[in-house]
């Protein structure tokens, strides 16, 4: 935008003849101009009548508008734009410091026995509240990395794991052994191999003894439950005519399934069927 106003104004185009359409055109009639055009004309000869003076004074003033305008973004910027350091309180700071002064001191302060220099009071944090109780063989050993402390360790604690699993491993792990007796003169039971022959009659012969068993065991019971009871009925023999009677019912009976079994037709029914 600069550039273009600082070039040199064009030249004006020259009037229209007097005897063309646009100057008729604008012209109200064959008299003479009218108000609006004479007054559109004095603005145009106004403004082509500026020169490179004014326009330079112009650009000027819009450059040092320009970079003041920067020069307050610049301020802007820079106030609002985060640090690149973080923040730190004063008593983090005094602990940095006095640990960088301790590491700086560390290596000179050592004595040629390897042993470190007991501190003294004063150069003990007064602030913190915890005092860790070190013991003298503590004291007397070298500082340690955090590389040391974890990785160390857990080196150390593998090769001691691993000692211990090949301690294992060749130690005699079945330590327990049963003792076992020999029962001489004993063997089996079946002897299938010694008497195959008598297998089944044996086996026949176990079974009964087994069932016999049983049914000694099962009387002892019912004698058992017997024995509780305090009541024990008189059974009286029955009559001998009572036996006879029913010896004569049930030769009837048998007789008389003896003949319906030996006709071959069907039995009669009854009348009142």
């Amino acid at each position: 935008v600069f550039s273009r106003r600082a070039q040199a104004p064009a030249e004006p185009p020259p009037p229209p003849s007097p005897g063309s359409p646009a100057s008729c055109g604008r012209r109200g009639g064959p008299g003479g101009l009218s108000a609006s055009s004479s007054s559109v004309m004095s603005r145009c000869r106004s403004d082509t009548s500026l020169g490179d003076e004014t326009v330079l004074r112009f650009l000027q003033r819009q450059n040092i508008c320009e970079e003041g305008r920067r020069e307050r973004l610049n301020l802007i910027e820079s106030a609002t734009a985060p640090p690149l350091r973080p923040e730190i309180c004063e008593r983090s700071a005094r602990l940095a410091e006095r640990r960088q002064q301790r590491l700086a001191s560390g290596g000179n302060a050592s004595s040629g026995d390897g042993k470190k220099p007991a501190s003294s009071p004063t150069q003990l944090e007064q602030e913190c509240t915890f005092k860790p109780a070190i013991t003298a063989l503590a004291a007397q050993r070298d500082a340690r990395s955090v590389e040391e402390i974890s990785l160390g360790d857990q080196r150390r604690r593998d090769a001691h794991i691993a000692k211990m699993r090949d301690d294992l491993k060749k130690r005699d792990v079945s330590s327990f052994a049963p003792q076992v007796k020999d029962y001489e003169g004993i063997g089996s039971r079946l002897r299938i191999i010694k008497d195959p022959d008598t297998l089944l009659e044996r086996m026949t012969k176990a079974h009964k003894a087994q069932i016999s068993r049983r049914e000694k065991e099962l009387e002892k019971a019912q004698s058992k439950e017997l024995a509780c009871c305090t009541f024990t009925p008189e059974v009286k023999p029955v009559p001998g005519f009572v036996r006879r009677l029913a010896a004569s019912a049930r030769a009837n009976r048998e007789a008389q399934e003896s003949e319906e079994t030996g006709d071959e037709g069907p039995a009669p029914r009854p009348d009142w069927h």
